[in-house]
């Protein structure tokens, strides 16, 4: 079987048990009292169930276990830190959590990971120097997959949004190593998300819930790591195939920073909060995220295949389309939170 025909197959099979595992779980009502309540934040109406991340990261990481032994899933290193913060998204989806102890254990789950990281980036360097070196890496690895954590948390808010960052964003490193087990790692998470979507999209009828949400935010920064050091693709890849969560949650957060504002209090300051309310709604904003995921995800791999080492240019005009982007749509007028 070649490469391609192979995540093909192991994806829709995982979103097809994806999909199942959803429906199963509304119609028998399991797990389904554990709701999204609408606040300052929301941008729906009504409470939703948010115990989507449990059936898609079962489908996905499950099946990557069977399709890519050799690969992730099946590594400690990847599945008890994802494990760990299963456990405790799902505990802050029912009972709710300190910000800080959740911090924290964030921290915890990247720091074995990012180590290994760091010292296998260095690990041909001098002794002294490595030291060093590979301190400051994993300082800065710790915080960016904790970074990618909350994010992920921050964008599952509006119908389909985090569904398609999943399929696309995970789609598009499945496809950069189509023969390699982090690539059909990848394209099982993908397959999973497209069979969450089929209960996610407008009007969504569930939503990821922290469990699923910070889980995946893990994933993405640890495949997109560990895929930086063995050398499947430059660290630009991953940054451009989901700039359209990171630029947004950053930047939103930055501003707010810079406003005086307290950055854990709900708001609807995102981009893609405010298209909704400007009169795009949950499924204009899905749509033309979707366009713009679609557009950066062929961006990234064609760069990755044709261009130089580090293409600047192209990195930069993409990141000044994104900035232009998000330039518009902050201002546009909104109607104000109830």
């Amino acid at each position: 079987m070649d490469p391609l025909t192979r995540l093909a197959v192991w994806s829709a099979a995982a979103a097809i048990l994806c999909a199942a595992l959803l429906w199963l779980m509304r119609a028998t009502g399991f797990m389904m009292h554990v709701l999204d309540r609408p606040n300052a934040r929301s941008m729906h109406s009504r409470p939703i169930p948010r115990v989507g991340g449990l059936p898609l990261l079962f489908a996905g990481w499950g099946l990557a276990t069977l399709a890519a032994p050799d690969g992730p899933a099946l590594a400690l290193a990847f599945s008890l830190p994802l494990a760990c913060l299963m456990l405790i998204g799902g505990l802050d989806d029912r009972i709710g959590l300190a910000a800080l102890p959740r911090m924290l254990a964030q921290f915890a789950c990247a720091a074995p990971l990012a180590a290994s990281w760091s010292m296998r980036l260095v690990e041909h360097a001098s002794p002294a120097p490595a030291f060093a070196l590979a301190g400051l890496l994993s300082v800065l690895a710790i915080l960016a997959v904790a970074w990618a954590i909350n994010l992920y948390n921050f964008m599952d808010g509006s119908d389909a949004l985090a569904g398609l960052m999943t399929v696309i964003g995970f789609g598009a490193m499945a496809l950069a190593v189509p023969s390699e087990a982090i690539g059909l790692t990848a394209a099982c998470i993908a397959g999973a998300a497209a069979g969450f979507l089929v209960h996610n999209r407008p009007p969504a009828r569930v939503f990821l819930g922290d469990l699923g949400s910070t889980a995946l935010g893990f994933l993405a920064a640890a495949l997109a790591f560990e895929g930086m050091v063995a050398g499947h693709w430059p660290f630009w890849f991953p940054g451009i195939v989901f700039m359209p969560f990171w630029l947004d949650a950053t930047l939103t957060l930055l501003r707010r920073a810079l406003a005086g504002k307290r950055l854990s209090e709900a708001h609807r300051d995102h981009a893609y909060q405010r298209l909704a309310l400007a009169g795009a709604g949950h499924a204009g904003t899905a749509i033309a995220y979707g366009l713009l995921m679609l557009a950066d995800a062929a961006a990234a791999l064609s760069l990755l295949r044709h261009a130089a080492a580090f293409p600047i240019y192209e990195i930069a005009g993409i990141i000044m389309v994104h900035l232009l982007a998000y330039v518009v749509i902050q201002a546009f007028p909104t109607p104000r939170a109830d």
